[in-house]
């Protein structure tokens, strides 16, 4: 077992730095993501699965005197591996809580490795660094066999969650769900696997954790922002939990990148309100409305605009809009009252539309725009011939 050290007497940051700062306290602690047993998730009664600590001497280890700003804060502590008592243990994530931003989450990479630190903007409230753990092995559901064990896990909390998040299909290659796995997925958090695969499918969304971020699992899965697809061989068990995230504090938009998954500050200044118009004229826009033909420019009068990228997805929320994901780098203007009601998510892959049905361009169009109703539902996109600059949004009255 390799062993862990901690400073049994916490010095001050801003002592052993002779600078002048807020007084939080910056505290690291070893937790462990236990699966149910006996218990359901839903309704939530008994035993459904929950965090508990993994007893690791010196732990929880706080570091008073931490300076507060946009700080990095080093992920110290999270081995990739534990034996402890006979167990087997394996590092899943790490969560950051207490930023202004809300909750970080670091994943690591294929050899259980963390990024080294994680920029968090600390202001009065003290920083909790929660190293969660996984356990390798053990029987499948009901003691016997093999099979998945599943949860909900709220990245700006890091509480978990108790929806219904899963869709079950069995064999992999399955287009019609498995009512029996979909259901035990969901009630009791857990999905036999003894005798066949299974394609475990999270939700776009969920009632009370937001949108869908990416599945991490032991086995350490590829940690970037995934399908929501939850691979398990026949034979194999896995204990998983699906990552949501719910709106980002004012100022701040999601940012899911390969190792880190948080709500980063807003560093550009709004543009202005559009003149879609004028964008037009300068693009030479199409636009598609769905069975409203094609439009004139000045009939978009709700939606979003991207400069300097393009649209990379939709999540919807009862029928409405709920998020926009943009690439990484893009600037978002929200035409009429579309602020109000979606949020923007960076992003470095397209991650889909749902069951929107998004209008088709001509080819080598870039999606730039999506038209909403005035209650935030889809009815129509915006392309343009490149990725609108910031020169043509200034031009266009952005």
């Amino acid at each position: 077992m390799k062993k862990l050290f901690a400073i049994s007497i916490p010095v001050s940051v801003c002592v052993l730095l002779s600078v002048p700062c807020s007084a939080v306290t910056l505290t690291y602690n070893i937790i462990y993501y236990q699966p149910g047993n006996g218990g359901t998730r839903i309704p939530h009664v008994g035993n459904a699965g929950g965090f508990q600590s993994l007893n690791i001497n010196g732990y929880p280890f706080p570091i008073p005197g931490y300076p507060s700003g946009s700080t990095l804060v080093p992920l110290l502590g999270g081995t990739p591996t534990l034996m402890i008592g006979g167990n087997t243990y394996n590092l899943a994530y790490a969560s950051v809580l207490g930023g202004k931003e809300g909750g970080a989450t670091a994943f690591p990479n294929s050899a259980g490795t963390l990024p080294a630190n994680v920029q968090i903007d600390i202001g009065s409230a003290n920083i909790n660094v929660n190293f969660v753990y996984f356990p390798v092995g053990g029987p499948g559901p009901g003691g016997k066999g093999s099979g998945a064990w599943l949860g909900e896990m709220d990245e700006m909390t890091g509480d978990l969650l108790w929806d219904y998040f899963v869709t079950v299909y069995s064999p992999q290659s399955a287009v019609t769900q498995d009512t029996t796995l979909t259901n035990t997925g969901n009630i009791y958090g857990s999905v036999d696997t003894t005798s066949a695969a299974v394609r475990i499918n999270a939700y776009a969304s969920t009632t009370t954790g937001g949108s869908f971020d990416r599945w991490t699992s032991e086995p350490v899965m590829p940690n970037v922002p995934t399908s929501r697809d939850l691979d398990v061989n026949s034979g194999t068990s896995t204990v998983g939990l699906a990552a949501y995230h719910t709106a980002c504090p004012s100022g701040y938009s999601w940012s899911a990148g390969q190792y880190v998954s948080q709500c980063t500050p807003n560093s550009n200044p709004p543009y202005g309100h559009p003149n879609i118009p004028v964008l037009c004229a300068i693009e030479g826009c199409i636009l598609k409305y769905i069975d409203k033909g094609d439009p004139a420019p000045d009939r978009f009068i709700n939606g979003v605009i991207v400069v300097e990228g393009q649209i990379q997805g939709v999540a919807e929320r009862d029928g409405m809009v709920a998020e926009v994901l943009v690439s990484r780098g893009s600037q978002v203007v929200f035409v009429g009252e579309a602020g109000r009601t979606v949020k923007v998510v960076e992003t470095d892959r397209p991650m889909g539309f749902g069951n929107l049905e998004i209008g088709r361009s001509e080819r080598g169009q870039v999606l730039t725009g999506l038209a909403l109703d005035r209650t935030g539902r889809f009815f129509g996109t915006l392309y343009t011939k490149t990725a609108i600059t910031r020169a043509v949004a200034l031009r266009a009255g952005m």
